[in-house]
């Protein structure tokens, strides 16, 4: 972009790439082009990730994700909702229990 057309990009460019990848299936370019970008990553990018994660069932890039999201916001009950969602899917009832307890605690 700053070559071709002399535009600097800013975070909303860089949560639209990573949706971009996400929906195409290509997480690990995903979570590769975010740990590469020249701006610290923002929860919403790490949002927009672990939703496709959800999406295209992986668990372990999600769980990645998570943890590094939370970092920016551990009260960002979205982050625990969709990773509780994610181990519903694969039956990990208990730490379905854990997470939803701990969305309880910030009501």
């Amino acid at each position: 972009m700053r070559r071709d057309h002399a535009i600097e990009p800013v975070m909303k460019h860089y949560v639209c790439m990573v949706d971009l990848y996400g929906r195409a299936g290509l997480l690990d370019e995903a979570f590769d082009f975010v740990k590469e970008m020249p701006i610290k990553p923002s929860k919403f990018i790490w949002g927009s990730l672990l939703s496709s994660c959800r999406k295209h069932k992986n668990l372990m890039l999600g769980e990645q994700v998570v943890k590094r999201a939370l970092v920016l916001d551990q009260f960002d009950v979205g982050n625990y909702a969709l990773l509780s969602r994610m181990y519903a899917d694969v039956g990990r009832w208990k730490d379905v229990a854990t997470l939803r307890s701990i969305m309880k605690e910030f009501e």
